[in-house]
């Protein structure tokens, strides 16, 4: 009863990992939306999967995408200097030259925890039952449903990001 599609990856903060992976940008302001997912096996890496999610970026004229030393990529940061924008990425030889920005510090504040009430809301630590590409658009659907609740609290003047966790559970 092996998901055949899963594979193996590493995190430094949950250690080894089967399954499935979900690679989302979100915002790194005051308030975290996700903006777009992709899930995938985890015998991709993160850093070409990210490459499609790259290409429905608007051009911008200054930004930053931040992220952790997975990402660290001479190619994704030329792909990604094409929509006028700068990687931050960590290199894993060389961790000590972490980069120096705003946006790179903002992702443990807002990436991290986004991660954590996803999984929150949805239950989903190591309890996913789909298999395959099934699992894959359960997750991007469970983001988008994550994105919905998000702007339902902001309509309903509520910016508190357990609220959106809260709200899901309640479904």
């Amino acid at each position: 009863n092996i998901d055949k599609s899963a594979g193996w990856g590493v995190s430094r903060y949950r250690g080894w990992i089967f399954g499935h992976a979900l690679e989302v940008v979100v915002t790194t302001g005051k308030l975290v939306i996700p903006l777009i997912a992709i899930a995938h096996s985890l015998r991709e890496r993160g850093n070409t999967v990210i490459k499609q999610i790259i290409s429905f970026l608007p051009k911008v004229k200054k930004g930053v995408i931040a992220g952790d030393s997975e990402y660290f990529d001479q190619k994704l940061a030329m792909e990604i200097a094409g929509t006028g924008r700068q990687l931050h990425a960590p290199s894993k030889q060389d961790p000590e030259d972490t980069p120096q920005s705003k946006t790179y510090y903002k992702r443990k504040t807002t990436v991290e925890p986004y991660f954590e009430r996803f999984l929150q809301a949805f239950v989903l630590r190591g309890k996913l039952d789909r298999k395959g590409p099934n699992a894959w658009a359960y997750l991007v659907t469970c983001c988008f449903l994550y994105q919905l609740m998000v702007f339902y609290n902001l309509l309903n003047h509520s910016s508190h990001p357990l609220q959106v966790t809260h709200l899901i559970r309640m479904l």
